[in-house]
């Protein structure tokens, strides 16, 4: 399917948001849709089996970009590894499957941000219309694509936390996706039948064949084509060919939020100087492309625990057992996601709403090693208290004219002092919460940071030595009623005609949320826009 002149529609990125996209867009049979993606097939068991792609696919050139931050002058200079999948499903292949939605909290504040066209009553009714929830929460939906799952098996030790959650007078909400704060609970994640549900599978693999959409893999976009101003159309490079394939009515980036703004620089639209620069003819002055870089810093707090833990069961054996217990239950450890549990926290008075920190549970020992995360060898638990509503802002930015040259990417994840704060917040809650008799009994001692550092200085100082992005990396195509956004409220390029953006790059500020379920909402949203212009 590399040979498609033309089309009504493009969309440039088969990712969370891409796949929705194409995928609903493709619903009306008039509709004639190419779907271009960097990378080729994920309908494969290395990505269905949920333990297997976090161990395996990531850092896997063949679905991971395999990207990199900048050394970051607010963490020690330190270099981080940014995986961004590659392939069909994009990240949702690949990540660690929590579903968080967010909630009113966490969206009501888009109104004034971004326009009318945001409230939390219309991102609701996207959420729900993706969805495919066992649960019976009110605004969540039961007939969508998207299934979720809250797996049943528990060990030993998350058993304790969630113990210790409700010791301390947490309110117990698995899945988390309610909109308040001071809950914990299991995690829900983007599984059907203990098989990992990317985006790609929801949406692509298991909806009917359909002629109408043309999916080209291993199709590496280079630019828009421009005409009088118009999107008319997409080049790429496919089986080292220079291609391009034409749209009637409108084109999509659905990059994410790095290979959008990329992609938007290299077709001349960003700072007018500094694409002239690199001699890239100027489509359109939008200096803020790449600007208002979004992660949230985690930073890891580990325990080493009297019994045996996760990280210590991935011998050939241990795999053979757990792979048969898979096959038997469709449950166990090979099902299970990144983490097995959360807590969503209020722990200051800031401006933000709801909840300000989201804490991460696992029943392993993790560390960081040369930017990214490792397990560790010895007996451990590990927490990841993370400050959500993040105010540090980084950036990205061409190095080359060539759209072969990755860009540089720059976070400053601890730059605003309220992001550190926050931060401690986390790290002192985790502090109290293992002195609860439920987890106190099976602690031997912290491990990172080491058991001496109590300090507030002490504990920042490990936070700039191990912070690390959640990979949640957003906001450098910003949505907004302002002229210096790059898009309006309904995700259109300002400055040209017949082009959006739809991924999380779109973001304004992200909430108490993970972003792979915002951004298939934000595809949703997308495709609503594009079928009321139609």
């Amino acid at each position: 399917m590399s040979d498609v002149a033309s089309c009504d529609y493009i969309v440039v990125g088969g990712g969370s948001a891409g796949c929705v996209v194409a995928s609903r867009l493709s619903d009306n049979q008039d509709n004639r849709v190419v779907l271009l993606e960097a990378g080729g097939d994920t309908n494969t068991w290395k990505i269905k089996l949920p333990a297997l792609s976090m161990l395996e696919a990531i850092g896997d050139p063949k679905y991971d970009w395999n990207l990199r931050y900048a050394a970051d002058p607010t963490c020690n200079d330190r270099e981080f590894v940014l995986n961004r999948g590659l392939g069909l499903g994009g990240s949702s292949a690949i990540n660690g499957m929590v579903y968080l939605r967010g909630g009113a909290n966490d969206f009501s504040p888009w109104r004034q941000r971004v326009g009318d066209q945001w409230t939390w009553e219309t991102v609701s009714a996207a959420y729900q219309s993706i969805e495919a929830s066992a649960r019976s929460d009110e605004d969540r939906g039961t007939a969508g694509p998207q299934r979720t799952e809250i797996r049943k098996e528990i060990h030993p030790l998350t058993q304790a936390f969630l113990d210790a959650c409700h010791d301390i007078g947490l309110e117990r909400q698995d899945g988390l996706n309610v909109d308040q704060p001071d809950v914990y609970g299991l995690v829900e994640a983007t599984q059907s039948g203990g098989i990992r549900a990317s985006a790609a599978r929801s949406f692509i693999y298991e909806r009917p064949n359909k002629a109408n959409l043309q999916i080209i893999k291993y199709a590496r976009a280079q630019r828009i084509v421009f005409e009088d101003g118009r999107a008319v159309g997409v080049e790429y490079l496919l089986d080292g060919a220079r291609r391009t394939v034409r749209a009637e009515k409108e084109v999509v980036l659905s990059a994410g939020a790095v290979m959008s703004p990329f992609l938007l620089m290299h077709s001349g639209i960003g700072p007018a100087a500094k694409l002239s620069e690199f001699g890239i003819d100027v489509t359109c002055d939008s200096p803020e492309v790449g600007q208002n870089l979004i992660d949230n810093a985690e930073t890891m707090v580990t325990y080493e625990v009297a019994q045996r833990t996760v990280n210590q069961e991935l011998s050939i054996i241990d795999k053979m057992r757990h792979g048969l217990k898979w096959t038997l239950t469709r449950d166990g450890r090979v099902a299970m996601p990144g983490a097995d549990a959360l807590a969503l926290l209020k722990t200051g008075q800031d401006e933000a709403p709801g909840s300000d920190v989201l804490v991460y549970y696992g029943p392993y020992e993790a560390m960081m090693r040369d930017g990214e995360v490792v397990m560790g060898e010895g007996s451990g638990i590990t927490f990841d208290p993370t400050p959500m509503h993040p105010k540090s802002r980084g950036f990205l930015k061409l190095q080359s004219p060539n759209p072969q040259d990755a860009p540089l990417i720059q976070t400053h994840l601890l730059e605003d002092e309220r992001d550190v704060q926050v931060a401690l917040r986390g790290m002192r809650w985790v502090d109290k919460l293992v002195q609860s008799p439920a987890l106190s009994k099976h602690i031997k001692q912290r491990k990172a940071p080491v058991a001496a550092a109590a300090s507030d200085e002490d504990m920042i100082a490990y936070m700039r030595a191990v912070a690390r992005p959640s990979l949640h990396t957003s906001g450098t195509c910003r949505m907004g009623p302002d002229k210096t956004s790059v898009l309006d409220q309904y995700l259109r390029v300002r400055g040209v005609e017949g082009l959006r953006v739809a991924d999380t790059s779109v973001l304004p500020e992200i909430g108490a949320v993970n972003t792979n379920a915002v951004a298939m909402m934000v595809g949703q949203r997308c495709a609503d826009f594009i079928r009321q212009a139609a």
